[in-house]
């Protein structure tokens, strides 16, 4: 029987038996043959930058709406992502954004890209002219005074003999001459405008709301420590580790996760982008450094996914954290729990918390293989391309490798963290509201743009998953992952989260099919078994099931349902116009405690209302306004 066949059987964890997968792998041919080959990397590409930006132009011409505006802007984005540092083309790219921004009516971020695009070109007069003509406009639309003095400058650039009623110089001097207009009407606005206050920092309720159990089932889970109220706040966790889809990767900071209008790229590589120079320089302090020429190789030679890049990122956060590879190594001995006597989750422990969830039950086989596989490719690409394991050394064959005991060291870390991440990575999504194609609920979560990124935090792992939750969570701008109660969870009852779609938002075979490529289980929970119908199927039964919706109509359901339509219905069809506040959670949450006095699941009522309240968290939590723990 074979290493893998034996471990995956016997359940044997530890660092010895990990290092044998490593050492395995790093003999086989496969990474023998791999370790020889010149790898390309993907890196930035004039070409690519010029591409993409004239894409954006031809579109840019045409009449806009907002889906158009959209994608001339993930253009003009990932053009900025591959233009050389410093180059021409950089300036092109960003004024070209700025442009556009200004034709969404975003001054304030087309300023910040003109700023840059200005800062980049010094000797082509008639690329600065257009651009402070620009930037006179914004400041003029914003009341800025300075408009004036922006405009003079563009002015005195223009040469004696060029004719200054140019379109530029045009826009610009009626903008600048409506400028008194625009200043009294920003000042009117802002004498309407209603401050909100900061958010209440919410204090981790964790230790008197769960405990920590342990059973053959569940492994390592948390349970209700009290009764829980419906829209509770559960738990308050800080996100360890995060990394972006890559198709949002214009849209987003990869750092703090921050939605961004004037992202700026990573000065080597062209698929992370950043909200600011500080959070640029955070990350490459961090673990971009090494992250960025890695992930690079992966990216143009073998197929990688959340998981590794989360696993990369994590130890190399941990390395950076302890100071070097020998002390990292000393401070996983003090880490091999993350409990204390009383069975608490310790918090704030960095990547001790993460290290915590290493200890996780068995895999399916054929995910392990991948882990292996994928880590030794990793360590290959670490070790080659980077110095990473100090420059003095210089690896040329997978026997340099197994002689290098901080090298096997590093590769079985990272294959730990990558078998635990394949269980206890969570998906991150975008709020429903920020789509704006379509408020089907059902079809969003399928669509790809539903997936804004991925985390790995200790919270997820000890929360388990069921296609019937009893909990869910929000992520914060701020990188706070809260988790709150669906419904009531009576003392001693384990929390469940649904990490692949609920039973009322995606059909079964929909969800077993995320959930196998995604966590490799198969889901067992009573959703599942009983193969309840989603809320669509729900909405349909009427006229598609009418037996069906005879044998089990409620009279009870129907007249809370009613009852609660003019809460629910503007929430679920995501109105703008709708402001949510503790009020409305506090409607929320005694619509649920009455309906489930009277119904169970699958319910209409019941299922619509769970919805409200995750869309509900996400925009208290994303507004500074959930300001208390509510219970």
């Amino acid at each position: 029987m074979s290493l893998m066949n034996t471990t995956m059987d016997n359940d044997i964890e530890g660092s010895v038996v990990l290092n044998k997968f490593i050492v395995n792998q790093l003999g086989s041919e496969r990474s023998q043959s791999f370790m020889k080959e010149n790898l390309r990397c993907t890196t930035k590409c004039l070409e690519k930058s010029r591409s993409l930006r004239k894409e954006g132009n031809d579109l840019y011409v045409k009449k806009l709406d907002n889906r158009q505006m959209e994608k001339i802007f993930k253009l003009y984005t990932e053009s900025i992502a591959y233009a050389p540092n410093d180059s021409k083309d950089l300036a092109l790219a960003f004024g070209n954004r700025s442009a556009l921004l200004y034709k969404m009516n975003k001054y304030k971020e087309s300023i910040i890209d003109i700023d840059r695009a200005l800062a980049l070109t010094t000797s082509d007069w008639q690329l600065r002219v257009r651009l402070l003509c620009r930037k006179a406009e914004c400041l003029a639309a914003l009341g800025s005074s300075d408009c004036k003095k922006v405009y003079k400058e563009a002015v005195s650039l223009l040469p004696k003999n060029i004719d200054q009623n140019s379109k530029f110089i045009l826009s610009a001097d009626r903008a600048v001459n409506k400028f008194d207009a625009v200043e009294a009407k920003n000042i009117e606005n802002q004498k309407k405008c209603v401050k909100i206050t900061s958010r209440k920092k919410i204090e981790n309720p964790i230790a008197p709301a769960v405990n920590v159990q342990y059973d053959e089932n569940y492994g390592k889970h948390l349970v209700a420590a009290r009764d829980i109220k419906p829209g509770e706040i559960i738990c308050v966790d800080k996100l360890y580790v995060s990394c972006l889809n890559l198709n949002n990767f214009h849209a987003y900071c990869d750092h703090c996760f921050t939605k961004s209008w004037v992202n700026i790229p990573c000065d080597s590589c062209n698929w992370c982008m950043f909200c600011s120079e500080e959070c640029k320089k955070l990350a490459w302090m961090k673990y971009h450094d090494f992250e960025c020429t890695t992930v690079s190789y992966l990216l143009s030679n073998h197929e990688i996914d959340y998981y590794d890049r989360l696993s990369l990122r994590s130890l190399l956060k941990g390395i950076r954290e302890s100071g070097s590879i020998s002390k990292f190594k000393v401070d996983l001995q003090s880490a091999d729990k993350c409990i204390d006597e009383n069975g608490e989750i310790l918090q704030s422990n960095g990547f001790k918390g993460i290290f915590s969830t290493t200890q996780c039950r068995n895999i399916p086989t054929r995910s392990m293989q991948k882990c292996v596989i994928n880590s030794a490719i990793v360590l290959i690409i670490l070790s080659k391309y980077t110095a990473f394991f100090g420059s003095n050394h210089k690896f040329t064959q997978t026997q340099d490798l197994l002689k290098n005991e901080d090298v096997l060291f590093v590769g079985s870390m990272f294959l730990k963290i990558r078998k635990s991440a394949t269980i206890s990575t969570h998906l991150i999504k975008r709020e429903i509201t920020d789509c704006k194609y379509s408020n089907d609920f059902s079809q969003y979560k399928l669509d790809d743009c539903f997936i804004k990124g991925a985390c790995l935090t200790p919270i997820h792992f000890y929360i388990k998953h069921s296609c019937y939750p009893n909990t869910k969570k929000c992520i914060t701008n701020n990188q706070e992952v809260i988790v709150f109660a669906l419904e009531p969870i009576e003392k001693d009852s384990p929390l469940f989260m649904s990490y692949h779609g609920a039973f009322y938002e995606l059909e079964k075979p929909s969800r077993q099919s995320l959930i196998k490529q995604n966590m490799s289980i198969i889901c067992q929970c009573i959703a599942c078994e009983q193969n309840w119908p989603t809320l669509y199927e729900l909405y349909k039964m009427p006229k598609e099931k009418p037996l069906l919706y005879a044998k089990t109509y409620n009279r009870i359901e129907s007249e809370l349902f009613d009852e609660n339509n003019a809460l629910v219905k503007p929430i679920l069809n995501c109105h703008e116009q709708v402001q949510y506040n503790q009020a409305t959670l506090k409607q929320l949450t005694k619509a649920m405690e009455k309906a489930l006095k009277y119904l169970e699941q699958p319910s209409v009522v019941i299922s619509e209302l769970m919805i409200c309240l995750e869309i509900v968290y996400e925009k208290l939590a994303n507004s500074d306004l959930l300001c208390c723990v509510t219970g």
